[in-house]
């Protein structure tokens, strides 16, 4: 996944030499007891290509699965991280959108948050890679289990790749702007919610822009409010994850954490996805764009929420 304007926390390793972490893998492993820190050290202190390199090595010197390791090895959080570590990022996606299904309960959720940060080459590649690995096509299998206005908005960003276009068009988000108007606040007799699910779901990231701009200088007031007045539950929240997407990518992770560690129980699934998928991505940005909004240091918030060694590997990730 990426965004060439973000700031990751976790980087290449320099001199790397895959056979001597192997080597320090195994040993941290073999025997009485396990060597925690160096796990850490190892999962932290290398970014995902060199992981992928690691695990075949280890596979290739000690003809053992390496996750497979990790699992008889650790327990709890602390080894669900160093899987997702170890997973390739669009892999690992993708199993977040297979699990958000096919888990206790469909995890709405995560399948926005992922959803709408996807830019479009992105989604193409999560696209084909949910097909290879589960031979469904994504769109279906996540509709599948949703209903309403959240099915339509999922299967409008799903069946149709967002417009990919470097150019704004600033007729068309004229035009879009004042479509939005009229559907919205300005009708006596509701939404035209299909309106809003099309536009948002299927323009541009650059191309929404221009048009939330447009429709706050028609309608004196920011898209939000016409959504929040129009919109309840699921879909409100799906919509609103898109403008909050388009403004500030940052930001809207910022807020997903925020809510993660604020809401009654801990939501350690959000938390490690977005720690795990953004970390090489814009991670950086999102610890800055937490500290602004909420006046807390990200750091100290998962120092008090989490424990044991999830806690220090989630506090490695921020700061290697």
């Amino acid at each position: 996944m990426d965004d060439s304007k973000g700031r990751g926390t976790i980087e290449p390793a320099a001199n790397f030499n895959a056979e001597k972490v192997a080597s320090r893998l195994r040993k941290a492993m073999r025997g009485i007891g396990t060597d925690e820190k160096v796990i850490i050290d190892i999962m932290v202190g290398h970014n995902s290509t060199q992981r992928q390199i690691i695990k075949k090595k280890y596979k290739t010197m000690y003809g053992r699965i390496l996750t497979e390791d990790i699992k008889a090895e650790l327990g709890g959080h602390f080894e669900d991280v160093c899987l997702a570590l170890l997973t390739p990022l669009a892999e690992y996606v993708v199993d977040c959108l297979y699990f958000a299904v096919k888990g206790i309960r469909v995890d709405e959720n995560c399948i926005v948050e992922i959803l709408v940060a996807l830019e479009y080459m992105e989604l193409r590649y999560i696209k084909a890679v949910f097909k290879e690995k589960y031979n469904h096509d994504l769109g279906d299998f996540l509709t599948s289990v949703l209903r309403g206005d959240l099915k339509k908005l999922v299967s409008a960003l799903t069946s149709r790749d967002r417009e990919y276009y470097t150019e704004v068009d600033m007729e068309l988000a004229a035009v879009d702007a004042h479509q939005l108007y009229d559907a919205g606040l300005s009708k006596s007799w509701g939404s035209d919610e299909d309106l809003f699910i099309t536009v948002l779901a299927t323009r541009s990231r650059l191309q929404l822009r221009a048009t939330i701009a447009a429709y706050e200088r028609i309608a004196g007031h920011i898209m939000e409010e016409a959504i929040k007045s129009e919109f309840g539950g699921n879909i409100r929240h799906a919509l609103l994850a898109i403008i909050e997407c388009i403004d500030n990518k940052a930001a809207f992770f910022a807020k997903q954490l925020y809510q993660a560690l604020n809401n009654p129980g801990t939501d350690d699934r959000t938390i490690i996805r977005i720690f795990v998928s953004r970390s090489e991505v814009d991670l950086a940005d999102i610890q800055e764009w937490y500290h602004m909004k909420y006046n807390e240091d990200l750091s100290e918030a998962i120092y008090a929420d989490t424990s044991g060694d999830y806690r220090k590997i989630l506090l490695r990730i921020l700061n290697p």
